[in-house]
């Protein structure tokens, strides 16, 4: 079993709550200024100004091993379960955040999809289909470790 739980670098962590403060306790300052009848603006604005920024404050990455299969998930908003029978290569690796394009869910350029929050260690998956995954890890030997062993396979 493995289970990690991961937000953004505490710079950017902070400025992302900072930002959402400031837009929240904004709302009920320009909702005076906008028009009774216009109603788009008393819809629009405190879901632009308020619960967006809530959810990017909200925003982490969880990566569990657990029940035969892998589960990658950028919360709220995507999750992944690979069945670990369908994994077909796992291996360890470093990344760059640029690399892989920023941070957070990403496709690559050679196709993969990267699910990185921090750091530069990572695990590669592939499965049957031929897809390929890059999960950003605190832990990378125990997650190679636990899909290796989980999938009946020596992890590389």
């Amino acid at each position: 079993m493995f289970a990690e739980r991961r937000r953004l670098p505490r710079g950017l962590d902070a400025v992302v709550l900072v930002c959402t403060a400031a837009c929240v306790l904004s709302i009920p300052f320009l909702l005076g200024f906008t028009e009774a009848e216009n109603v788009a603006s008393w819809i629009g604005l405190p879901i632009f100004l308020g619960i967006v920024p809530l959810l990017l404050a909200a925003m982490h990455s969880r990566v569990s091993v657990a029940d035969g299969r892998l589960t990658l998930a950028l919360v709220p908003l995507w999750r992944k379960h690979l069945p670990l029978d369908d994994l077909v290569e796992v291996r360890q690796r470093t990344i760059r955040a640029r690399d892989m394009g920023g941070l957070g869910l990403r496709r690559t350029l050679d196709g993969a999809t990267a699910l990185v929050l921090r750091g530069t260690s990572a695990v590669e998956v592939v499965t049957r289909q031929g897809k390929r995954y890059v999960v950003g890890t605190g832990r990378p030997e125990e997650l190679a470790e636990a899909l290796g062993a989980r999938a009946g396979r020596s992890a590389r």
